[in-house]
C-alpha cells in the first residue's frame, strides 16, 4: 500500500487525517485519482493498486467529493 494511504488510515470524527493535515489529505486524494486513471476508471481495479476494499476506496471518493 502506498505510504500516503498507509499513513492516513485512522480519521479523525470529520473524516480527515488527525490534526488536520492537508498536506496529507492532498497526497491521499492524488494517490486515489492516480490508481482511478490507472485503471481506466474501473474502481475495483483502483482498490487493488491501493491495497484497499472497495468500500474503502468508496469512503475516499465520499471523502474527496470524487463521484
Amino acid at each position: 500500500m502506498p505510504a500516503a494511504i498507509e499513513s492516513a488510515t485512522t480519521l479523525d470524527s470529520h473524516g480527515g487525517a488527525p490534526g488536520g493535515s492537508a498536506a496529507l489529505d492532498e497526497a491521499v486524494r492524488a494517490q486515489v485519482e492516480r490508481a482511478l486513471l490507472e485503471a481506466g476508471g474501473n474502481k475495483k481495479r483502483a482498490a487493488e493498486i491501493l491495497g484497499i476494499s472497495r468500500s474503502g476506496l468508496y469512503n475516499y471518493l465520499d471523502r474527496f467529493k470524487l463521484r
